[in-house]
């Protein structure tokens, strides 16, 4: 075999080792999450008498599936929070508790399951149809973005009935 043809080998061999190597994506998110399905984002807000909109943090927020076994949060003050939900439903509840009250909320929705990628499986898509408050802490909800399909994006708000100063709120306390 001549130089040439020997030299246009190895640049071959070379070449393929290099491409196998670079078409390997190391980089996937899948294997940073422990489940493939996305989560309901909520935000808590509220109005006070002067009608001024403040996001509220909940102090000591607890939120637990509807048998209070598994908690998705613990004795946290948050003003944010994902729950997750049944891929094999249609709904879900939940009862969110602070150190004040208690509520329970159920969500009714539609199920998609997409091919995310061969590397990283299915996802479980959510269609939000329907937010139910049952008791009486929480006033009302807003459903910003029906479709949960991303970790990042807000889905509802969640307005608490009566304006009230809890600890963390992005409000001056001065005003009241």
């Amino acid at each position: 075999m001549s130089k040439q043809k020997k030299s246009i080998y190895m640049i071959l061999i070379i070449l393929t080792g290099f491409l196998s190597f670079s078409a390997c994506n190391t980089d996937l998110d899948c294997y940073e999450s422990e489940d493939n399905s996305y989560k309901l984002a909520i935000s808590f807000h509220s109005v006070d008498t002067a009608g001024i909109i403040s996001d509220t943090t909940l102090p000591d927020l607890s939120a637990f599936n509807s048998d209070k076994v598994d908690s998705v949060y613990a004795k946290s003050n948050l003003h944010n929070i994902k729950l997750p939900l049944n891929p094999m439903d249609t709904s879900c509840n939940f009862i969110i508790e602070t150190s004040m009250n208690s509520d329970t909320i159920e969500f009714k929705y539609k199920t998609e399951t997409i091919l995310a990628s061969y590397e990283c499986g299915f996802n479980s898509v959510y269609y939000l149809q329907k937010v139910i408050i049952k008791n009486s802490f929480f006033d009302s909800v807003t459903i910003i973005n029906d479709t949960i399909n991303e970790e990042n994006r807000n889905n509802l708000k969640i307005w608490i009935k009566e304006r009230t100063n809890f600890p963390g709120d992005d409000v001056d306390d001065d005003l009241n």
